[in-house]
């Protein structure tokens, strides 16, 4: 009876220990919108990358995101049809939750010309 009382008291400091936050985290979230700064619309799908590695999310379908990363972290923005854009993120004030809207500049891509042949009918 006494060895279950400690392994249930150990169990359960070592539970409580498992799930307390860390107090070194720095972390914050950042939330935002993409913008298309000649329409001022959100850019669909857009792709938050944070930089220098491979994690990041992808736009709804009006342009919002929310992502959390450290202080020293830059989010890069990339979207079809827009400039790659990489943005240092302003550090939160009194909540742990930053604001940001982004706006990307539109790219046009000059392609090689193209030969369209047509092959015949079905007849």
């Amino acid at each position: 009876m006494k060895a279950a009382i400690i392994t249930l008291i150990l169990l359960v400091t070592f539970h409580s220990i498992g799930f307390s936050q860390d107090e070194s985290d720095k972390s914050f979230i950042v939330s935002g919108k993409v913008i298309n700064p000649e329409t001022l619309e959100g850019i669909s799908f857009a792709n938050i990358n944070l930089d220098d590695t491979y994690w990041g999310i992808i736009c709804d379908s009006l342009g919002y995101f929310r992502l959390r990363i450290n202080p020293e972290q830059k989010l890069k923005i990339s979207a079809i049809g827009y400039k790659e854009q990489i943005v240092a993120v302003a550090e939160p004030s009194a909540e742990n939750e930053v604001f940001q809207e982004i706006f990307l500049e539109r790219e046009t891509y000059m392609l090689r010309e193209v030969d369209v042949y047509s092959l015949g009918s079905w007849n």
